[in-house]
């Protein structure tokens, strides 16, 4: 210990080692004297300072592992959420943006993950995220990737589900605004990735077929049979509605990127009307083709879309909870999530461990 005492006008310093008894006092005498313990003991390591420095400190009172611990204001705040959670204390969760709430969870996530506590918080920020609704969805929509991991660090399976289906819709193909890109994803996630989107393949192929087949019963022969003169008009324009159909999806599969805009060709079929293929375009054509059929051709018309919209109900269907034709999402969004589907989920049935 060190300390200054002024004596008759001369500044001098002193300094002694400190007992190891807790208990015992020490009393300071006259400049130039020595320190002794009430007991009688003494300490001869009072001089001025102008003539001795200051003794070393004892090897057992250094260290040479001391922690190197700089933390900013903002660390430390965080810090005070994580142990306040302990307490049940609410975290203070900034709410004036997607961005803001979500660097934040990406910053107290980093703590959490590194002390395994986690599940005290994940309830809170998960909420938190949802509570800016359709704009959370929407961010999601342009950047499923990284929420994707987020829902795996929160064991959130609505927002791993919002995720997944927009990935499953797009692959192989990836957005080139999609920041984060699929190498960041863990090799499981990627497995499940590509089962769901096979899938999701095999169901277009299905649904495609099944529209290449559309037709329209007559009431005795099936379908229209081009031999038989009464039936021949209906008959042409069967084949001009498939041939519409064939050559959008043969256009669309010359693409490299015909999964980003598969889901619009569907939804406008899941809509009807004259979302495609209208039906006065339809009949300025047959004025000049085949003007004989134009009597029955808006209830011919009719029947083979909507015995379309029927066709295309799975795969046109929207599983996500952000608006596509709004945001101008071009994929399809009918993956069906299930409980298999759940990365953390199969890891703990599959081995026991979580993720």
């Amino acid at each position: 210990m060190r300390g200054d005492s002024q004596d008759s006008g001369q500044q001098i310093s002193w300094s002694f080692l400190l007992a190891e008894d807790d208990d015992a006092k020490l009393a300071l005498e006259s400049v130039g004297s020595a320190v002794s313990l009430v007991d009688g003991t003494r300490i001869d390591k009072l001089h001025e300072a102008r003539h001795e420095s200051l003794p070393t400190p004892p090897a057992s009172t250094r260290s040479d592992h001391s922690p190197d611990i700089s933390l900013n204001a903002s660390e430390v705040e965080l810090y005070n959420h994580i142990f306040g959670a302990f307490y049940s204390r609410p975290l203070t969760i900034p709410n004036t943006s997607v961005s803001a709430t979500l660097s934040y969870c990406d910053s107290i996530l980093r703590i959490s993950q590194r002390f395994s506590i986690t599940p005290l918080i994940s309830t809170q920020l998960s909420t938190a995220l949802k509570s800016h609704r359709h704009e959370f969805y929407v961010a999601i929509s342009g950047d499923p990737a990284r929420y994707l991991l987020l829902s795996i660090q929160l064991k959130d399976t609505s927002i791993y589900t919002e995720s997944l289906i927009h990935i499953i819709g797009v692959w192989p193909c990836w957005p080139l605004r999609w920041p984060t890109k699929p190498s960041v994803l863990p090799a499981e996630l990627s497995k499940i990735i590509k089962r769901k989107a096979t899938e999701l393949k095999h169901l277009v192929t299905y649904t495609e077929n099944e529209l290449l087949k559309l037709t329209i019963f007559m009431h005795r022969s099936g379908p229209p049979n081009p031999c038989n003169h009464s039936e021949f008009d209906t008959y042409f324009v069967v084949g001009h509605f498939r041939d519409g159909l064939a050559n959008e999806m043969t256009a669309l599969d010359g693409e490299r990127t015909r999964n980003l805009k598969r889901g619009d060709f569907f939804r406008k079929i899941a809509k009807g009307g004259d979302a495609y293929m209208p039906l006065a375009q339809t009949r300025g054509l047959m004025e000049e083709v085949m003007p004989s059929v134009l009597g029955n051709l808006d209830e011919d018309w009719k029947m083979l879309k909507d015995s379309a919209m029927v066709r295309v109900e799975d795969v046109a269907k929207n599983r996500t909870l952000v608006d596509v034709e709004a945001e101008k999402i071009g994929w399809l969004t009918c993956a069906e999530i299930g409980r298999g589907d759940v990365l953390w989920e199969m890891t703990a049935e599959g081995s026991g461990h979580d993720v």
